[in-house]
């Protein structure tokens, strides 16, 4: 029996843009990489009770995002590219993105 009581969050960090997808469930949410997009992020996570927030490494860019999230309330982790990579393939045989992973 799954646990389902939790909504994680997985964020794809771009130079531009957040894409953000919850499990479970099958929410999923773009957003613009700034001031306006990250207060759509914070509404989104909020609207969703989201409890926990993963998001990848990704060159730099997602230094802007960890201290915003670490700002906010809820439980937020940056993870290694390789960590991820491992991770996809104890689970699958395919590549998986962050937001396609359980928490």
């Amino acid at each position: 029996m799954t646990d389902n009581s939790m909504i994680c969050a997985g964020i794809d960090v771009g130079k531009s843009h957040l894409d953000i997808a919850l499990h479970p469930g099958k929410a999923r949410l773009r957003v613009t990489y700034d001031t306006a997009g990250l207060k759509a992020l914070d509404a989104f996570l909020r609207e969703h009770d989201v409890s926990r927030i993963g998001f990848e490494a990704s060159g730099g860019y997602e230094w802007r995002l960890l201290a915003h999230l670490r700002a906010g309330k809820r439980p937020a982790a940056r993870l290694q590219p390789a960590q991820l990579r491992f991770f996809a393939k104890s689970r699958s045989s395919g590549p998986r993105t962050i937001g396609s992973m359980p928490c």
